[in-house]
């Protein structure tokens, strides 16, 4: 069970000084985290800590905070469409580095799963599912499920019906199929009625 009361957000330096500025300019984002003891439930008490220090405009979204065994935390964000990660102590302080790597967050939260943090995101209407193990963290790794796809030829014939392919991958060369004098082939298309080709 956690000592403290953590919550993370994002916000625009609170100096008077950088506030009023960044009130007109819109301002850079930075990460924070802000703990408070349980046992002592006080502003008093209350601890922010600054995770970043982006001073140069970058489009920093909101973290996503996800428990970890150990009493410990992962906490995600994206920088400009990259992916930023780091872990933080139940106290709220930051362990070890903020790691970089190309990804995506969603409005889906984050689970832990045979020591992973694992999330999806939709790409082309698909799921897209990430993990970072908690053994090696410095790696964020993408699990392309692959899919079937179903060729019917509409009365027609056609060598191999079936394509495996990984989500986000090409097709390859279709293969063209064999139907009575008096049709011509258009193509391939995304659907019987009404699909894109």
């Amino acid at each position: 069970d956690s000592s403290h009361y953590l919550v993370a957000g994002n916000s625009v330096t609170q100096e008077e000084e950088d506030f009023i500025r960044n009130l007109y300019t819109g301002g850079t984002r930075n990460i924070f985290v802000t703990a408070t003891p349980k046992d002592d439930f006080t502003e008093e008490a209350t601890v922010t800590r600054w995770l970043t220090s982006y001073n140069s405009g970058e489009l920093i979204t909101t973290p996503v905070m996800t428990a970890l065994p150990n009493d410990r935390f992962l906490l995600m964000w994206t920088v400009e469409g990259v992916l930023n990660y780091c872990f933080i102590a139940a106290d709220g302080s930051m362990e070890g580095e903020v790691y970089a790597c190309e990804g995506s967050l969603s409005d889906c939260q984050p689970y832990v799963k045979d020591n992973a943090v694992w999330w999806y995101v939709t790409q082309n209407s698909a799921p897209l599912y990430y993990y970072i193990s908690l053994d090696d963290p410095g790696e964020v790794h993408v699990q392309n499920p692959g899919h079937t796809v179903v060729l019917d030829a509409m009365g027609g014939t056609v060598e191999a019906d079936e394509l495996e392919v990984v989500h986000g991958g090409t097709y390859g060369e279709l293969p063209t199929p064999q139907r009575e004098a008096g049709y011509e082939f258009l193509g391939w298309y995304t659907q019987k009625y009404y699909g894109t080709q």
